[in-house]
């Protein structure tokens, strides 16, 4: 049946298997769940084409708003073996059918940890069958885990944490300029991010009196009108040794 939203982490499922309502569609490319390099224990769905005419396509579940223009699509994915991955999101004009598959947007896995990617299909007529490709070139496997399909916030989430130039003592960090009031940031010692952080205006930022040879989380998150907020990105860091 058609939902509006939901949560997929494939950690109720007995490996290689799929969730109930996935599927893999047509016999291109290799896709399974499996154990082992899960961003949430202990499942992740591992995912590869290794020629482009041979596609890996995979559906989930069926939602009732994919062309409505108010939800997104957000997940986890990361690198196998070798940076370079694209995987593409899109519909299935019929779901038995993998040469039916539409492409909407392109992600590309460029690193060996995990990152949030996400998007919003714009309003359009589109099926009622979200899917995933892989589209081979390059071949590289990648790994995607807590895929979610949720209403678009009212304020957006964080993207484009960096980490510039560290020193024992010191870090330079910038962000994406999401077009907000402003962001909220902390650097701390924790990888759960704080209730609150310090207010700014700016999308770059150093933290000075760090101490050394030690893993710190940046945090920032953006601030909406309306005291609203979008949800924090974290990205961690190792301060230097001292000379």
């Amino acid at each position: 049946a058609s939902v509006t939203s939901f949560v997929e982490n494939f950690d109720a499922v007995t490996t290689p298997a799929f969730p109930n309502c996935w599927a893999k569609v047509g016999a291109g490319g290799t896709t399974n769940t499996q154990t082992g390099s899960a961003n949430s224990a202990p499942n992740t769905m591992y995912f590869a084409s290794f020629s482009t005419t041979s596609l890996a396509v995979v559906s989930t579940q069926q939602v009732s708003n994919l062309g409505a223009g108010t939800n997104r699509i957000k997940f986890d994915m990361r690198a196998n073996f070798t940076v370079g991955g694209v995987v593409e999101f899109g519909y299935l004009t019929d779901p038995a059918d993998a040469t039916t598959f539409v492409p909407l947007t392109t992600f590309t896995a460029s690193a060996l940890t995990y990152s949030t990617y996400q998007f919003s299909p714009p309003a359009g007529s589109y099926s009622d069958y979200p899917a995933f490709r892989h589209t081979g070139n390059p071949g590289n496997s990648v790994l995607i885990d807590n895929v979610v399909w949720e209403a678009n916030p009212t304020c957006p989430d964080q993207t484009g944490l960096t980490v510039g130039t560290i020193t024992d003592t010191t870090a330079d960090f910038s962000w994406d300029n999401l077009g907000t009031l402003g962001y909220e940031y902390a650097v701390t010692t924790s990888a759960t991010p704080p209730a609150s952080g310090t207010a700014t205006t700016s999308v770059i930022y150093s933290e000075t009196g760090l101490s050394p040879q030690t893993v710190y989380y940046l945090h920032v998150r953006a601030e909406c009108a309306g005291s609203t907020y979008g949800n924090w990105a974290s990205i961690s860091f190792t301060t230097n040794c001292t000379s």
